[in-house]
C-alpha cells in the first residue's frame, strides 16, 4: 500500500496541500486502528493494510515536504533531519508503550483506545485548521479594506 502513495505523494500534496494531506493521514490512521480493534479473521488484516499507504506513506512524504517548505533557506536538510529524528523517536517510544498496553489490556482495547485518541486529535486538528484559515482570511480582508480606505478618492 505504501509504494503507490510514495510515488504519487508529490501530486497529492500539490493538489490538496500539506494541511489537507495531513488530515487524510490522520483520518486513515484512525480508520486503520478502529478496524484493527474489531477484526476477528486474520485474513481481513490484508485489506486493512492497504490503509498503510495513506497513513504511513503519505505521512513520510508530507513531513519531509512541509519541513522543506517551512525551513529557512539553506537549512532544509537540517530541519528535515530534526523532524525525521523526532518521528523515529516517537515511533520507538510508541512501540514500547503499545507493547506494554497490549500485554496489560489486550490488543482490541489498545487499538480501540488508539483509534479514539487519534480520532479526537484529528477533530481538534481540523477545527484548529479551520479557525486558522478563518483568522487568516479575516486578516487579509482587513488589510485589503485598510489599503482601500487609505487611498484618496478620485472623483
Amino acid at each position: 500500500g505504501k509504494i503507490p502513495f510514495f510515488f504519487f505523494s508529490g501530486f497529492i500534496i500539490e493538489k490538496f496541500g500539506h494541511i489537507v494531506v495531513l488530515g487524510i493521514v490522520l483520518t486513515s490512521l484512525t480508520l486503520r486502528c478502529l478496524l484493527y480493534a474489531v477484526v476477528s479473521n486474520p485474513w481481513f488484516f490484508l485489506p486493512i493494510e492497504l490503509l498503510n499507504g495513506p497513513s504511513y506513506g503519505l505521512l513520510l512524504s508530507v513531513m519531509g515536504s512541509y519541513a522543506s517548505v517551512k525551513a529557512p533557506p539553506g537549512a532544509e536538510a537540517t530541519v528535515q533531519a530534526i523532524i525525521r529524528g523526532s518521528f523515529w523517536l516517537g515511533i520507538s517510544c510508541a512501540g514500547v508503550l503499545g507493547g506494554v498496553l497490549i500485554q496489560k489490556m489486550g490488543p482490541s482495547f489498545t487499538f480501540l483506545s488508539l483509534a479514539m485518541l487519534v480520532g479526537a486529535f484529528t477533530v481538534i486538528y481540523s477545527l484548529l485548521q479551520l479557525l486558522a484559515r478563518r483568522s487568516t482570511s479575516n486578516k487579509e480582508n482587513r488589510k485589503m479594506l485598510e489599503s482601500e480606505l487609505s487611498q484618496p478618492l478620485n472623483s
